[in-house]
């Protein structure tokens, strides 16, 4: 089951886009806009960016409906966990959103550095997640974690992933904008962060 986890899209571009790479994407979508965004943008850009969500969500699920591997992400799953007993208690990806609000943007950034596995799929293909397996950007523990809200701390990615090459490792930070944490921590934005172990994991890795 391939991870699509890609932070950016284009949207004229999802009829070429893989089955599993547009459940990623609709699934990203389905998470609610920020309590503080409308204020942020206006009333009128807000709903706008509401109005073309919503259109975007329809498309997709349209195009999803159409193919013939709708099923492929389900199936795989399967696969990879066969005659698994569970225990349907999962969230859904909107739900994280709401109960880890300093994160609810970057959800799934953290999914995929992390390597959070779906748990299961409700009817309509939607993927569900163990609450457990975030209990590092709980509330309560957020400030503890080496998570922010647009980055990790490099000592958190290399925590994650303590075997990667050291020196292709800060080669590839010294071409990214890393930030300071007011506790002097190297923050590493999200975006660069899923390149980063792309290169570095999963490529090795395939």
């Amino acid at each position: 089951m391939s991870s699509y986890n890609e932070l950016k899209w284009r949207d004229e571009d999802y009829e070429k886009y893989s089955t599993d790479k547009l459940y990623f994407i609709w699934n990203v979508l389905k998470q609610p806009f920020p309590p503080q965004y409308r204020e942020m943008v206006g009333e009128l850009a807000f709903r706008k960016e509401k109005k073309q969500r919503e259109e975007n969500l329809k498309r997709i699920k349209e195009i999803i409906s159409s193919r013939d591997d709708k099923s492929e992400i389900r199936e795989a799953w399967k696969k990879l966990h066969p005659n698994k007993e569970i225990k349907k208690d999962g969230k859904y990806i909107n739900e994280l959103a709401k109960l880890m609000p300093n994160m609810a943007e970057q959800l799934g950034a953290f999914i995929e550095l992390e390597n959070i596995e779906i748990k299961y799929f409700d009817e309509n293909g939607e993927p569900l997640y163990e609450l457990a397996d975030f209990k590092d950007i709980f509330p309560e523990n957020f400030a503890q974690s080496g998570f922010r809200k647009y980055g990790l701390t490099k000592e958190q990615f290399l925590k994650i992933y303590p075997n990667i090459d050291k020196e292709n490792f800060e080669r590839l930070l010294s071409q990214v904008n890393l930030e300071q944490a007011e506790d002097s921590s190297t923050i590493i934005p999200y975006y660069p962060a899923i390149q980063i172990k792309q290169i570095l994991v999963d490529q090795l890795n395939n």
